[in-house]
């Protein structure tokens, strides 16, 4: 265990997708950093849950993803950056199943942008070079 963490402390920091099953029934923000010091992430949880907005950085400080559950309306949308500060992608899902997807390039230009049903299934898929749309796919 690194020298700078208090006894009792996790050793292993798991990724956003797989925090929820460390903190079973746990309510409160939960905070994570890098050995050097600089904070990695704060995530919020009532009884296990995700609630509200929950944040990651890159090691240099840059944001790399926000999460925000509401749990009302049971909707997460998550957003992530390249490192290079631009938008990778933002993902909407509701009662755990996806409502819409957009993707970017690293460049910044639009790449793809997907739409479902209420069942989670894909429905329309429109692909995008140099951020023009240049073709669409629809499942019948």
């Amino acid at each position: 265990m690194p020298r700078y963490l208090p006894k009792g402390m996790i050793k292993y920091i798991p990724e956003y997708w797989e925090i929820d099953k460390y903190f079973l029934n746990y309510t409160g923000t939960w905070r994570s950093w890098y050995e050097d010091g600089e904070e990695r992430g704060v995530y919020n949880f009532k009884k296990g849950y995700w609630v509200g907005k929950s944040k990651e950085w890159y090691l240099d400080g840059r944001l790399h993803s926000i999460i925000d559950c509401n749990q009302l309306n049971k909707t997460t949308k998550f957003e992530q950056w390249y490192k290079n500060g631009n938008k990778s992608f933002i993902k909407i899902y509701r009662a755990g199943k996806y409502i819409s997807k957009v993707h970017w390039n690293k460049d910044g230009s639009l790449n793809m942008k997907e739409y479902y049903d209420t069942k989670g299934n894909s429905q329309k898929r429109e692909l995008f070079e140099k951020g023009k749309l240049v073709g669409t796919e629809v499942v019948e």
